[in-house]
């Protein structure tokens, strides 16, 4: 149930804490869930111990600190603030998984930042790729698209 509320939105929560008497009995707590957290040396740390526990508890290759710097620059620029990092467990732990990948398809012992930076430049392709997809379809890059309007109530 705590993923689907972290996933949701703190209205969502705030309303459902309001109206529903069953509801507040589980979550005695009012909780807040921020996609953000602040970057100080403390949360870079819990940054490293939360990869090393997916490393151990997955088995994947360790980190080196260049791999953290870099996972940590990624959190930052998903914060889209330099005094913030993401706190979205699922993506960042993604992006690890994924690095260590490509550290293993190159036979090395640990994840490096060239790893974390080839994990990023392939998620960016694959991204990409249905848009240049749907560009090459088409004579110059250009390509029509119909609309059908429908009206409310018909």
């Amino acid at each position: 149930m705590c993923d689907k509320l972290s996933g949701g939105l703190a209205m969502r929560f705030s309303l459902r804490y309001s109206m529903d008497e069953e509801f507040r009995e589980i979550f005695k707590v009012h909780a807040d869930f921020r996609r953000t957290m602040e970057l100080d040396p403390q949360h870079v740390i819990v940054y490293g111990q939360w990869i090393a526990h997916i490393c151990r508890t997955e088995g994947l290759p360790h980190f080196d600190r260049s791999a953290l710097d870099r996972i940590v620059e990624f959190g930052a620029r998903k914060a889209g603030d330099r005094q913030k990092v993401s706190a979205s467990h699922s993506e960042i732990a993604d992006l690890a998984r994924e690095a260590a990948y490509w550290a293993r398809q190159e036979q090395s012992a640990l994840v490096s930042a060239h790893h974390v930076q080839k994990t990023i430049t392939e998620r960016v392709f694959r991204s990409n790729r249905i848009e240049e997809d749907i560009m090459t379809s088409s004579p110059k890059g250009r390509f029509s698209l119909t609309l059908m309007a429908t009206r409310s109530g018909r």
